[in-house]
């Protein structure tokens, strides 16, 4: 296969075996906690354990160990980094997306002001 390096194989759920996945076009992390992916940078709005109010961490997955705290299923991992290292946050609290061009944050709902290509002025879409 060409895009031999451009693939991965993804065991898939219930038995519906394993397959060769294209990792750009055909998979894309699976949503965690409030509706955050592995990749998201967010922001932290409390300060907890040396992370201050501010600081910009990107979500690295779930919990490790998920069945730990009432709210483990609203929780995700988030890498903070310079020396702050990892935190498990509280997705609808203690975080929230960090803000890109324009001050969109992902998942904000947007509305064409121009026309192009196939989308015409008014066309409405989501932030990814």
């Amino acid at each position: 296969v060409a895009d031999h390096a451009e693939r991965v194989s993804v065991e898939f759920c219930d038995g519906k075996g394993r397959a060769n996945m294209h990792a750009t076009s055909q998979i894309e992390h699976a949503l965690l906690a409030c509706g955050f992916r592995k990749g998201d940078l967010v922001v932290a709005l409390i300060d907890c354990n040396g992370i201050s109010k501010g600081d910009v961490g990107t979500v690295v997955g779930p919990l490790r160990n998920p069945g730990e705290g009432a709210d483990h299923a609203e929780r995700v991992s988030v890498e903070f980094g310079d020396g702050k290292g990892r935190a498990y946050m509280h997705a609808t609290s203690h975080i929230e997306h960090a803000r890109l061009a324009g001050g969109f944050r992902k998942g904000d709902r947007v509305a064409a002001l121009t026309s192009w290509k196939s989308i015409s002025k008014g066309d409405v879409g989501t932030v990814v």
